[in-house]
């Protein structure tokens, strides 16, 4: 195993919960669209979770940026 098998690429997130909410969202949603059967997923993609990442990521930038730049506790 090579130095980069180790790296978590979600390091900001608790991969569990992400996977069982958006597993949740997707059982209550109601989708449209032809067939007539709501679709079942069950398994969450490695690149589902890096893009909630890349989200998680860019908000905490967001909000830091809006931070008054006194102080030493971001509020």
């Amino acid at each position: 195993m090579n130095e980069t098998e180790n790296i978590n690429p979600t390091p900001h997130l608790n991969r569990s919960k992400v996977k069982q909410t958006a597993l949740e969202f997707a059982a209550t949603q109601h989708f449209t669209f032809t067939g007539g059967k709501k679709p079942r997923f069950n398994r969450v993609s490695l690149n589902f979770l890096q893009r909630i990442e890349g989200r998680v990521k860019a908000m905490i930038a967001d909000e830091v940026k809006q931070q008054p730049r006194i102080g030493k506790t971001l509020q």
